[in-house]
């Protein structure tokens, strides 16, 4: 018995995982070298139960929030919807237009004002 309660911590050593170097490579997910993304048709977009459309590119607008569902939320302020040119981007472009952002990013709720 006391052989086994001496053992018992090497053994418990010697299953462990070996531990790896840096992060996990699924938490930062990249492109393969070379990747190179479908060119743009310039059609509209638009996501399910939405009356709105809009084009990749102005998807990458950074002083554009696409609003998907207006009905959801009251309009937008221009701040919140446009920005200020050429150092504040649109704040519904990372927070989304009803500003419970994303996995991504933070939920304007509880911010400080001067984030605001």
């Amino acid at each position: 018995m006391l052989a086994a309660i001496l053992l018992l911590p090497i053994v418990a050593l010697a299953v462990q995982p070996a531990r790896s170097e840096g992060p996990p490579a699924w938490a930062y997910p990249v492109n393969p070298p070379g990747f190179k993304p479908a060119p743009d048709d310039g059609k509209p977009r638009s996501v399910p139960d939405s009356g709105a459309s809009y084009t990749v590119p102005q998807t990458r607008d950074l002083f554009l929030a696409p609003v998907w569902h207006p009905e959801d939320h009251p309009a937008l302020p221009d701040i919140v919807a446009h920005g200020r040119k050429p150092d504040v981007f649109a704040c519904g472009f990372c927070h989304r237009a009803n500003g419970q952002g994303g996995p991504e990013n933070a939920d304007l709720a509880g911010l400080p004002a001067s984030y605001i």
